[in-house]
């Protein structure tokens, strides 16, 4: 496999007067890589994607094409700048670069443990597993704070007796809710400036469906015969749905879209201020902000966005990723 297209640089002047200088404008022209590949997982927050081509696994990278050849059976996500790779039963690290960086390969799966943040393996002669002791390491690999309040929740307090909740407000020292109960489903803690917050629940009593607690009160902002439902702080939105209808509603409960489920259908994730629908058999992404559309349905599938990025099929057999602004960034035609 080998890139074939790379960055070009376009000099763009503009005459202003005697003495002005060219403006500099990058643009990327598509990868283009191997036709095999059936398969890119979602992009990673360095810009890499696992690959699949006739059952073998590699990685690749949206702007430097292939980093790992797809000569492996496994491949893992990439932790604290490794992956883990898997050829007849033998493990072996490779960083982003896509070097190998252990001496000899493992005679058993090398695993990376969260809780220790690092790699560990099975020796089967010492029976006893052992941490590889790796120099030069990125950065230990965090997960961002979760937008879920926990039990405190600042101003709030989210109490549960038995199996039933209610939320205590520590101002006004009274209980939000009249009395404890089941229904309090999923409670909210949305950041909007530092030390300022808003509070949102998600309940079901007779339907399904989110309020805001504002000054003690909950005020219901969208509630209906819904099966789920999730709430987007960072673009102020929620997802309910239904099986496969699904609608999107701004905080102030404005109905933003609407999939049916049948002639209309929608993701159920919002990220990078993008949400993946599909209307007359193709597949596009609304501004999840303002339910228009910002990339054109045009796709025979489309995965939703991670980390800037989304993997689209352009046709059954023909994949590829773009970017926010719609831009294809990889294709695998072999051009």
């Amino acid at each position: 496999m080998k890139l074939k297209k790379r960055v070009v640089l376009l000099l763009l002047g503009v005459l202003l007067m005697v003495g002005c200088t060219a403006e500099e404008d990058v643009v990327l022209e598509t990868l283009h890589i191997d036709s095999r590949i059936n398969r890119i997982d979602d992009v990673d927050e360095k810009g890499m994607a696992a690959f699949n081509a006739d059952g073998k696994w590699g990685y690749l990278h949206v702007d430097k094409g292939i980093v790992i050849e797809a000569d492996y059976d496994q491949v893992s996500p990439y932790y604290i700048g490794y992956t883990v790779l898997v050829k007849d039963g033998k493990s072996q690290l490779a960083n982003r670069q896509g070097q190998l960086v252990l001496e000899d390969w493992i005679d058993d799966y090398i695993e990376y443990n969260i809780m220790t943040e690092a790699y560990t393996y099975y020796d089967v002669t010492t029976s006893k597993h052992i941490i590889l002791d790796l120099e030069e390491l990125e950065p230990p690999y965090t997960y961002p704070d979760s937008e879920f309040g926990g039990w405190d929740l600042g101003r709030y307090r989210y109490h549960v007796v038995g199996n039933k909740g209610n939320l205590y407000d520590k101002e006004t020292k009274k209980l939000v809710f009249d009395d404890y109960y089941v229904t309090l489903r999923e409670v909210y803690a949305i950041e909007k400036e530092e030390d300022t917050y808003r509070y949102f629940i998600m309940e079901n009593k007779d339907g399904l469906g989110f309020s805001e607690v504002v000054d003690g009160e909950a005020k219901t902002i969208v509630y209906g015969s819904f099966r789920g439902g999730k709430l987007f702080g960072e673009t102020e939105t929620i997802v309910m749905g239904d099986g496969e209808k699904r609608q999107l509603f701004d905080f102030d409960g404005n109905l933003l879209f609407d999939a049916d489920g049948i002639e209309r259908q929608m993701s159920y994730e919002v990220s990078d201020r993008r949400i993946a629908f599909k209307e007359n058999g193709k597949w596009g992404f609304l501004d999840a902000v303002t339910g228009e559309v910002s990339i054109e349905q045009s796709y025979h599938e489309a995965r939703d966005f991670h980390n800037g990025y989304a993997v689209v099929y352009i046709d059954r057999y023909q994949i590829g990723i773009i970017n926010t602004e719609g831009r294809l960034l990889v294709v695998n035609d072999d051009e």
